[in-house]
């Protein structure tokens, strides 16, 4: 099976977020940026979505009902070590606690404060996203050795088949044989 093209596939982001205005504005505005996206009303739901779609990134909200952004974050790291996941919150140091600090202390890779602007999102991401982009280097890599490998040995293969074909041919020495 021949490798001449590689499919791009946009990467998917998981937005978990109670307020469906939110929600709505990031889809469009993801959208937008050619991202695939997945949506979920709280940490709960955020979770389930994870482990059905695999999302290449995490957008979590902090403060939501029945399972706040911070438990979340600490249940996909936990889940999925690997994952991608960025704390959104709209309060501040000037409302209590940190929330956006603590969530990157527990597990988030990066954090934006609410209200964000489309710049500041799109560069989030697309950092998140270049975090393990030497990883995804090195695997492609490997891959496409692995494809030259594979193609080598069908090659050798096809003419190993030639060869037993005519060894075969050259063996027959009359019609008589064939017969026999």
């Amino acid at each position: 099976m021949p490798f001449d093209s590689i499919v791009a596939i946009a990467p998917t982001v998981l937005v978990i977020d109670d307020d469906p205005r939110v929600r709505e504005t990031l889809e469009i505005m993801l959208d937008t940026y050619g991202f695939q996206v997945v949506m979920a009303s709280n940490g709960r739901q955020g979770i389930a979505a994870f482990r059905d779609a695999a999302p290449d990134v995490v957008i979590t909200d902090i403060l939501m009902p029945e399972q706040d952004g911070i438990e979340t974050i600490r249940a996909i790291r936990s889940e999925f070590p690997d994952a991608k996941i960025i704390a959104m919150s709209g309060r501040g140091d000037f409302a209590g606690p940190d929330y956006l600090t603590i969530a990157c202390k527990l597990g988030a890779d990066r954090s934006i404060l609410k209200p964000f602007d489309g710049e500041e999102l799109e560069n989030t991401l697309r950092s998140v996203l270049s975090m393990h982009s030497d990883k995804l280097a090195t695997i492609a890599i490997g891959t496409a050795s692995l494809h030259r490998t594979l193609d080598g040995i069908e090659e050798r293969l096809d003419r190993l088949e030639i060869g037993l074909r005519a060894r075969a041919f050259n063996a027959v020495s009359s019609p008589r044989d064939l017969v026999a």
